[in-house]
């Protein structure tokens, strides 16, 4: 018995050594087979292998064009190249997608329209893009979007090349005038009609020193900060003016805000007052130019966040009844900011000039008192 136990353990390495030739065997095996169906399958595969494309875009960043789909519209220029030793012609397509995801029926013009390429040639190339319209319809701004155009040549299969784009409203924008220029005109008619209606001093006489830190309407600037932080979490396709264009009326009318003292400062001059204190006196028609460039701010940058309001509720940032709600919350400041200006522009041009005393000498015979007599101080003011 020990014998044949000692034989049987002295062959059990010999067996565990077939057993794991076999295994590798049959493994090797399959590994040729399956070597011999993928190289069966790859004649099948490379028939089915992407074509290089002939003509390509010498870019990849996105094209912007304007909302405007018309003639008047600017063309936006690209560069394609023919990177085959053969004549190439090429044709355009275009598929736009407005911000709610809706398809949008557009075509896209180039110019020269054969788009002809020699062999190695690279040319610019004038894009536009526009609506599709029945005959006869009149032509109709382009929705703000994003999409691709694609660039194939005749007859070639296959994706073709792509060329990403964008839809924005145009620069300058028209809305941008309309808010400039309009606070510019309420905040002038305001001051205007303020002054025909209740001024009792000229606009020579002087005023005291204003207190610039009670300004009111100066205040509702911080709209301009508001507006920046908004515009920076939305997109690009805003639907009543360029994004750049708010950010930028914005920073516009904070400087003019800011310009409201400095217009008031320059007619300052040092009055010595009664008892020898110096006082720096303006006037009144600095008085009424500094209103007007702070109401003009103040009025501009209302109208921006209603606008901008609108267009949180467009990306779906605020739902519309929000947004309505705190549109209404603007219009409301805006007339209270309306009725404070009136009243206390009102109150200070209603002030009694100070009365002038008749000489009663002439003034080769009057006293040397009389002669230093000084102005009393005027009283402070509060800005708009």
């Amino acid at each position: 018995m020990d014998l044949l136990s000692n034989r049987a353990l002295a062959l059990l390495p010999l067996l565990l050594a077939g057993a794991l030739g076999l295994a590798v065997a049959q493994g090797s095996g399959r590994t040729a087979s399956g070597a011999t169906a993928a190289t069966q399958t790859a004649p099948g595969s490379a028939t089915t292998a992407v074509t290089k494309p002939a003509l390509v875009f010498d870019a990849s960043t996105p094209v912007t064009f304007e909302t405007r789909g018309d003639e008047h519209s600017l063309a936006r220029t690209v560069i394609i190249k023919n990177e085959t030793d053969k004549e190439q012609t090429g044709e355009l397509s275009v598929r736009l997608v407005d911000r709610t995801g809706a398809h949008v029926e557009a075509a896209i013009t180039a110019v020269p329209s054969d788009l002809r390429f020699s062999a190695y040639d690279m040319r610019p190339v004038s894009l536009r893009v526009s609506l599709v319209r029945a005959s006869g319809q009149a032509a109709e701004d382009l929705p703000p979007g994003e999409g691709w155009i694609t660039l194939k040549t005749k007859g070639q299969s296959g994706a073709g090349t792509l060329r990403a784009f964008k839809v924005l409203k145009p620069l300058p924008a028209e809305l941008q005038s309309s808010v400039i220029f309009g606070a510019l005109a309420l905040a002038v008619i305001l001051i205007v009609l303020e002054y025909l209606s209740f001024a009792k001093l000229k606009l020579s006489n002087r005023m005291g020193t204003p207190e610039w830190s009670k300004s009111w309407a100066s205040k509702a600037t911080v709209g301009a900060a508001f507006l920046t932080t908004v515009m920076s979490l939305v997109g690009d396709q805003t639907s009543l003016m360029h994004k750049t264009g708010y950010i930028v009326t914005a920073a516009l009318l904070t400087a003019v805000a800011a310009l409201a003292p400095i217009a008031y400062a320059v007619t300052q001059r040092p009055v010595v007052l009664d008892g020898g204190a110096i006082e720096h006196q303006g006037f009144v028609f600095t008085l009424l130019a500094a209103s007007v460039l702070s109401l003009w701010a103040a009025f501009g940058q209302l109208a921006l966040l209603i606008f901008a309001l609108e267009e949180l509720a467009g990306f779906q940032v605020l739902s519309e009844p929000t947004a309505w709600l705190f549109q209404g919350l603007v219009v409301a400041l805006a007339i209270a900011l309306i009725l404070y200006s009136a009243n206390a522009i009102g109150q200070l041009l209603a002030a009694e000039p100070p009365p002038v005393e008749p000489e009663s000498k002439p003034p080769a015979e009057q006293d040397l008192t009389t002669k230093a007599k000084r102005p009393p101080s005027k009283p402070e003011w509060r800005p708009i």
